[in-house]
């Protein structure tokens, strides 16, 4: 059995790293987005079908890479679509509470103690390394195998804040498109007041979403400083070996 799986594990791996490219963080938001375009692409009677036959084929796994594509874009548009309307009340009451990511990181890391830990004090001394200190404390997590279920909570919440920074431009991309349906009601397959609303939802959604993203990257934050309060206080009280069994 363990031969086997000594051969499948590189499978294994090739498979992973598949579901990597092709992100479900990304792929939710790239459809969604692509929709929106394909929705103002039938309003515009743009008169885009799939092929059929072969040409079908090519046409989805075409369809895959620009969804791929529109979800990378959407994710690096939502920080900037963040940074643009902070001051929005549903973002300014989010849990960073307008403190920026230096100071936040500063407060988690104090809260925990490691306000004068070597190795904080040390990135913490020199000018403007607040984020250099946030790559290192990842590293330092990442490396530890006792913290590996810690590492993987990290991830989660990085990749909850990916989705929901992609969501809100997606968001942004349907209230366009209902903006105008609303604006040009003879291309709308709803009415004016349906599209009004409709974009109104949409503006909504996106800044839940953008909300979110923040929570969860103060989640993220939060839980990268307990990960390496929980390092320090091992290495710094290691557990005792066992003793041995009488008899050996």
């Amino acid at each position: 059995m363990q031969a086997l799986f000594a051969v499948l594990q590189p499978l294994f791996k090739k498979i992973g790293d598949i579901f990597d490219l092709f992100d479900l963080s990304f792929l939710v938001a790239g459809g969604s987005s692509l929709l929106a375009i394909l929705y103002v692409g039938g309003m515009l009677d743009l008169r885009q079908h799939m092929p059929q036959g072969d040409g079908g084929v090519a046409w989805f796994f075409l369809s895959l890479i620009m969804v791929t594509v529109w979800g990378l874009m959407s994710f690096a548009v939502g920080p900037l679509f963040k940074r643009v309307f902070s001051w929005l009340p549903i973002l300014r009451r989010a849990p960073w509470d307008g403190t920026t990511f230096d100071l936040y990181l500063r407060d988690a890391l104090a809260g925990h103690g490691l306000g004068e830990h070597p190795l904080v004090g040390d990135y913490l001394g020199r000018p403007k390394a607040e984020y250099r200190l946030y790559v290192r404390l990842w590293a330092e997590v990442r490396e530890a195998d006792e913290v590996a279920d810690s590492f993987e909570l990290l991830r989660r919440f990085w990749v909850l804040t990916a989705s929901y920074d992609a969501l809100a431009t997606s968001g942004l991309f349907w209230a366009a498109a209902f903006i105008l349906g609303a604006v040009r009601p003879e291309l709308s397959p709803i009415d004016q007041p349906m599209s009004a609303a409709a974009a109104g939802l949409s503006i909504f959604f996106a800044l839940c979403a953008a909300h979110e993203a923040s929570r969860s990257r103060s989640n993220q934050v939060e839980e990268l400083a307990a990960t390496f309060a929980y390092l320090v206080h091992r290495r710094d009280n290691p557990t005792p070996a066992a003793p041995p069994l009488p008899g050996l």
